[in-house]
């Protein structure tokens, strides 16, 4: 029985040190952590994903300021991003890397690693076009909500 109790102590530890550390625990798709913060901002670039996987452009511009949504047209700036048309955009798998927080807790980056195919493309027939994407994604707090900062991140 104290070797469970040992056992118990010691995995707790190390999840509490996981969490603490800033990485948190992250197995497969459940990620934890101390900072709520950190949920917020890895739960949002996942929800952005989605949304330019299921091509819901208009949901995924929720994610940005007034000013950036009157500026900018996400698609446009999608298409420099993945330099493919919104349309053409197979995204078949995303995952988060890597979260980083700035010390002051206001600013955010996070890096994603993208697996996309460009549809509808004659020069890719017969190669392998399915290809990997490393993006960093901007976010900043503003008014205790965070937003993805769309100059540095599309």
């Amino acid at each position: 029985m104290k070797k469970f109790w040992l056992f118990a102590i010691v995995l707790l530890a190390l999840v509490g040190y996981a969490g603490y550390t800033g990485y948190g625990l992250r197995i497969g798709e459940f990620a934890w952590t101390f900072s709520p913060d950190r949920q917020r901002v890895f739960d949002a670039t996942k929800r952005f994903l989605e949304d330019l996987q299921f091509k819901d452009f208009d949901h995924a511009a929720e994610f940005h300021t007034e000013d950036d949504k009157k500026k900018k047209k996400i698609p446009q700036l999608i298409e420099e991003k993945f330099l493919t048309k919104p349309e053409f955009l197979d995204i078949r798998h995303f995952e988060i890397l890597r979260l980083e927080i700035s010390s002051a807790g206001d600013r955010a980056r996070v890096l994603t690693r993208t697996t996309m195919k460009q549809l509808n493309s004659e020069l890719l027939r017969g190669k392998d076009d399915v290809k990997n994407v490393d993006s960093i994604w901007y976010w900043k707090k503003s008014g205790g909500k965070w937003f993805m900062d769309l100059q540095s991140s599309l």
